[in-house]
């Protein structure tokens, strides 16, 4: 998980890590440590983060959504600011300890059965899975708007790493640019996916897939940094021309 990556990248014990943005910035604004982003890994797309209900729930819309519980992988992370940045400017505010519930994936099916949430933020593969399993419906498409195709995830280290190891660095890049490349082929993910994962063939199939860059851009990046800001996850924007 995210959280065991700055120590493990702090100490040594790793050289570079995947993971999402988000945390990744909020260790970097802290002081935590001081990181160097990488490569990118993975951007949203329609379907792969979204909120679901139960079918026979009573919710129906996104602003139904306003003083629910949700399940959420982790608290006041990626998850929270996707929601917050969708429902805001829909007139609706949750409070990241009062509304969300701290769940694992692989637990979101248990918990939307026994209804201990009225719904959970789901990624891929487990919004294909509640879908199929409950008839889950989705309320609300975090990938939309502000948050259309969003950054996600992507490799980092911290800056020292970097600046001692070029060629290992530059080494790793070119090898992760030539395999997103590769992945715009959503038929060699669905077919790939099943080699290294317990999701199905014919599950991996009709999977949601997002965009895989094969180059880093300030850009992106920025885009991650100003909606932590705007949505008061950090107090003062990365300078990502810096990392």
């Amino acid at each position: 998980g995210g959280a065991e990556a700055v120590p493990r990248l702090r100490s040594k014990n790793l050289d570079i890590s995947f993971g999402a943005w988000v945390p990744a910035f909020l260790a970097h604004s802290s002081g935590a440590f001081k990181m160097h982003a990488v490569a990118p890994a993975f951007d949203s797309a329609e379907g792969t983060h979204v909120v679901l209900v139960p079918k026979d729930s009573p919710i129906k819309t996104a602003k139904d959504l306003a003083g629910k519980k949700i399940g959420i992988n982790v608290k006041h992370n990626l998850g929270s600011l996707l929601m917050q940045a969708r429902l805001q400017p829909q007139g609706v505010t949750l409070d990241d300890e009062q509304n969300f519930v701290a769940i694992p994936f692989p637990q979101m099916e248990a918990a939307l059965k026994s209804k201990s949430v009225d719904a959970v933020q789901a990624v891929e593969p487990f919004h294909t899975q509640l879908v199929k399993s409950l008839g889950a419906r989705k309320v609300l498409e975090l990938s939309e708007a502000d948050t259309a195709n969003f950054p996600i995830a992507g490799y980092f280290s911290t800056d020292e790493w970097a600046k001692q190891n070029p060629k290992t660095l530059a080494a790793f890049q070119r090898a992760v640019g030539k395999a997103q490349a590769l992945l715009t082929d959503k038929a060699l993910i669905a077919q790939t996916v099943p080699k290294f994962t317990q999701i199905k063939p014919d599950v991996a199939g009709t999977l949601h897939y997002g965009q895989y860059p094969a180059t880093l851009s300030t850009a992106s990046l920025k885009r991650v940094s100003d909606l932590m800001v705007k949505y008061k996850y950090i107090d003062s924007p990365i300078d990502v021309n810096s990392i």
